[in-house]
């Protein structure tokens, strides 16, 4: 029972939320023990509003889902759960997570606000229409780092925003080749927006905002400002990890068996090589720029 609870409220997904840690790396704030309670509160924060929206859009996506291969065996999906226990776990999490949320900060709380009705407005319409839905699932990404910035009252960086933005876009379409080579001819019945997609167009998608995620971390760390701030101009060598992150990421989606339906998340937490790549961005970073 415990791991269909897990699985209800996406704890895997969890993961996705260290995004709202970065701004305390990049701020200079990590020896701030005051900052770190703030984060942590704010990760916690998105981390119960998060589930909240998840379990939304399993119950809105149940039927969809049963003729998917992999989520089919999801909790409402299979019938695990009901949808009045769903809601009773998801109404609890939403509200634990906006008491967490109005401690943190007003700013923390309405950025919350603006991210439950982007996944309502999602779940309910935008996911069906290609292109919108994976903007959607970037911009939610973007209000993590506006949440983390939030938290500890700093000024998020254009650079990063656009960063996010596109790593994220990167991610989105991919998961859409991922689902499109596993559901082949069936993907249309699952996701609406699959029906928007060709194989040749989100590749030309995946390079395009591979391209762009990739020119502006390295402007950002060429750029003179940052340069001055960190004391260094070494930034720009952790590249490599996040060309060789890119690379592999690439390489999981184009093999179907090892794709897991294109979840970042999922591959995240089972691809070692993925795991090294971005553990090992993390360790230079903050040796760049706190050593």
């Amino acid at each position: 029972m415990t791991g269909t609870f897990f699985q209800l409220i996406r704890l895997n997904n969890w993961i996705k939320n260290g995004f709202i840690f970065l701004p305390l790396i990049f701020s200079k704030q990590l020896n701030e023990s005051n900052n770190w309670f703030h984060i942590g509160l704010a990760i916690l924060a998105f981390c119960f509003v998060s589930s909240f929206v998840y379990i939304i859009n399993d119950i809105v996506d149940q039927k969809a889902d049963r003729l998917h291969p992999l989520k089919k065996s999801r909790p409402i999906a299979s019938g695990k759960i009901t949808v009045s226990q769903a809601l009773l776990v998801g109404v609890s999490f939403l509200l634990i997570g906006i008491g967490f949320a109005q401690y943190v900060s007003i700013s923390v709380l309405l950025l919350l606000m603006s991210y439950l009705l982007l996944n309502f407005s999602y779940s309910f319409y935008l996911k069906n229409i290609s292109i919108v839905d994976c903007m959607c699932v970037a911009i939610g990404f973007v209000i993590r780092i506006l949440v983390g910035c939030a938290a500890i009252a700093v000024a998020p960086s254009d650079w990063i925003l656009t960063i996010t933005f596109f790593l994220a876009m990167y991610l989105a379409f991919s998961k859409r080749k991922a689902e499109l080579l596993l559901l082949t001819a069936q993907s249309d019945t699952h996701r609406k927006s699959l029906a928007g997609y060709t194989i040749k167009l989100l590749d030309i998608y995946i390079l395009i905002c591979a391209v762009i995620t990739l020119t502006a971390y390295l402007l950002y760390s060429f750029d003179f400002r940052v340069i001055s701030a960190f004391h260094t101009n070494n930034l720009k060598y952790s590249v490599v990890f996040v060309v060789a992150g890119f690379f592999r990421y690439f390489q999981l989606i184009e093999n179907t068996e090892q794709a897991a339906g294109g979840d970042p998340t999922t591959l995240a937490l089972l691809d070692k090589k993925l795991q090294i790549s971005v553990i090992l961005w993390l360790i230079y970073i903050i040796w760049v720029i706190y050593g």
